[in-house]
């Protein structure tokens, strides 16, 4: 096969959206945090060799610097982080997501049920010095980072989550006199609507895999909300 014949384009489109809102912040020794809520702006996805627009985070050899990111609702995909001209060329730190305030604080053990599975939610990464780095691929709504150099200063001028999703139009509806009966049925619609990835998924965060034996609430929701859509047929065929 010709090249052009091999490559392969996805059915999906990519959004950038900044935190809604700082849930909580920590900084223990002599470590320090500086200018977080420039965090929730919307950026532009570009490093730039202009000081005041980042969050300064300074971490201690004695201490520890962490932040916990809201971004407003459910999302699947992961984070972008661009950073700033720090003094260090490469600066190590920790990365959770959880679809839960509590997921994203704890650690993964065999008691709490929070697991690796299927897709990694904890884990550690090195951001570049004055650069543009894109990691993760989960279901999520919160983020906590915690700088774990002994010693640094991160200049961290954005943390947007990236969305991936099928841009479709929500045919069907449902409107009822009781307001949290509708809500209900707009979390379902769109939870679904999470799973419609490649190919439909069972659970966006696990087990993100074609069980088509279970398909069939998921393929009667497809066909009231968005209507035909391929991704059913292209998971029966796989």
């Amino acid at each position: 096969k010709s090249t052009h014949e091999q490559v392969q384009f996805s059915s999906r489109t990519t959004a950038y959206l900044p935190p809604t809102r700082i849930v909580w912040q920590e900084t223990t020794g002599s470590s320090s945090i500086q200018g977080v809520d420039k965090l929730l702006s919307p950026g532009n996805g570009q490093g730039e060799l202009v000081s005041g627009k980042e969050c300064i985070i300074k971490k201690s050899a004695d201490g520890t610097a962490s932040i916990l990111f809201d971004f407003g609702r459910e999302l699947q995909g992961g984070i972008q982080l661009v950073t700033g001209q720090s003094s260090q060329k490469e600066i190590k730190i920790r990365v959770r997501f959880g679809e839960s305030v509590s997921e994203a604080m704890c650690d993964i053990t065999p008691e709490n049920g929070s697991t690796n599975d299927h897709a990694i939610r904890d884990f550690e990464m090195t951001l570049p010095w004055l650069g543009v780095s894109e990691v993760g691929n989960s279901g999520f709504r919160f983020v906590r980072i915690d700088v774990q150099e002994e010693e640094a200063t991160l200049l961290l001028k954005e943390v947007r989550a990236i969305f991936t999703y099928r841009d479709i139009p929500y045919l069907g509806s449902f409107k009822s006199s009781n307001p949290r009966l509708d809500e209900i049925w707009n979390t379902g619609a769109y939870t679904v609507h999470l799973n419609m990835q490649e190919y439909i998924w069972d659970g966006v965060k696990r087990d993100r895999l074609v069980w088509i034996g279970d398909l069939h609430p998921e393929l009667m929701t497809v066909n009231t909300v968005f209507g035909y859509n391929e991704v059913i047929p292209k998971s029966l065929d796989l």
